[in-house]
């Protein structure tokens, strides 16, 4: 949290709200949102593909197909 509100390390913040979340085995996660000052708002992914990604992990019988 430091790091994305102080650190400006997605753009200058000008409002965030966050909830901390168990899951079933009671593993905490965390909903978060962010509201970017005008100049640093993500508008075309382009631009969201560039700051963020994601993968699905490779499940262990897709690993032995790629060797």
């Amino acid at each position: 949290m430091r790091d994305l509100i102080d650190g400006q390390l997605l753009g200058k913040v000008d409002a965030f709200l966050w909830t901390i979340e168990f899951q079933k085995r009671g593993l905490p996660h965390c909903h978060l949102l962010l509201i970017l000052a005008d100049h640093d708002r993500l508008i075309t992914p382009a631009f969201v593909d560039n700051v963020i990604s994601a993968e699905i992990p490779p499940t262990p019988g897709d690993v032995e197909d790629e060797i």
